[in-house]
């Protein structure tokens, strides 16, 4: 197996272990809270507890996803 190789089989498992959740968590979270309506009577409670985590969730799961496709289009020495 050569580096190449290994480095994109530990982007995958790093994608598959870091990425994803979030990513999936974020979906499911901001799906969950569009159809249940605001939770709270305060609007920046909903922010806080609904619109942050679920943009730090993207971000983490695009970031990964980036870097993720930035090594698979790599080509080998």
């Amino acid at each position: 197996m050569s580096a190449s190789n290994a480095s994109k089989i530990l982007v995958t498992v790093l994608f598959v272990l870091i990425g994803v959740p979030p990513g999936l968590c974020s979906v499911y979270g901001i799906s969950g809270a569009l159809f249940q309506g605001p939770i709270a009577s305060n609007p920046w409670e909903y922010v806080q507890w609904f619109v942050v985590p679920s943009l730090v969730g993207f971000a983490i799961f695009g970031v990964m996803l980036w870097w993720l496709v930035a090594t698979w289009r790599r080509r080998s020495p």
